[in-house]
């Protein structure tokens, strides 16, 4: 668990805080109302980082704020990928890279979970349930529930074409209840290398999105945490509060 404390001397330290690579952050540490006085020195996970004083406001006691952002690669849950110039129908294209340490997440999973899943499509029905085998990465074209479950699409990965599959948010399949196409992709990727998935889906209909599934997102104790957040204005910001020992 996170761990905050303040010495006699104004040194702020944080220790054992972890945050999503890549992503923004802003970190906020309530100050005791009678410790030691003004912080002179903050450090996260052992390195020393720049820090705001925060003056006491409506009633909350002093606080420090810590900007910037988290080291790595910032590869998240349902990660998207987005469609090179738009997408109105018909045919999708879109570029990705997967961090290593995805499959390494991946495959540590598999060792965790004491299951054989059969993962031949021709032979049962286990390789064509999503959500059995998650050590498996899949991509998703998912589209609100529809009524009608019997267009197809097609795709590939730099060209190696890709087995489609049709989801349904019920055990048994029901037209009702279609909500897109998936497809295991874990042995056609290049780990670090930018690929390209190409779909055909069916023109004027356009999914909620297409994304990755499986995958919890990459944390990080290593940060960059400079001020001014504002020169980040692509990255989301979880935002946390501490408070001082």
């Amino acid at each position: 668990s996170k761990r905050t404390t303040l010495s006699a001397d104004g040194a702020l330290s944080l220790s054992r805080v972890v945050g999503e690579q890549g992503a923004a952050a802003e970190l906020t540490v309530l100050l005791p109302p009678h410790g030691p006085g003004a912080v002179s020195r903050a450090t996260l996970n052992g390195k020393v980082v720049r820090f705001d004083a925060l003056p006491p406001l409506d009633g909350r006691p002093p606080a420090v704020r810590i900007r910037g952002a988290w080291a790595g690669e910032r590869f998240g849950r349902a990660h998207e990928i987005v469609a090179a110039g738009g997408f109105s129908g018909g045919r999708w294209t879109g570029t990705f890279s997967v961090p290593a340490a995805v499959l390494e997440q991946l495959a540590a999973r598999n060792r965790s979970y004491d299951l054989s899943y059969d993962l031949d499509p021709n032979s049962n029905d286990e390789a064509n349930v999503p959500w059995l085998a998650p050590g498996r990465l899949l991509i998703w074209a998912k589209y609100k529930p529809l009524l009608n479950d019997s267009f197809n699409a097609a795709g590939s990965i730099d060209g190696t074409p890709l087995l489609m599959r049709k989801a349904y948010n019920t055990i048994a399949p029901s037209r009702a209840r279609f909500i897109g196409h998936w497809a295991d992709v874990t042995r056609l990727i290049k780990p670090g290398v930018q690929q390209t998935l190409a779909l055909q889906l069916p023109p004027g209909l356009k999914p909620q999105g297409v994304h990755f599934e499986n995958v919890e997102s990459l944390l990080s104790d290593e940060a960059a945490l400079l001020q001014g957040t504002e020169e980040l204005p692509h990255l989301r910001t979880p935002r946390g509060v501490e408070e001082a020992t």
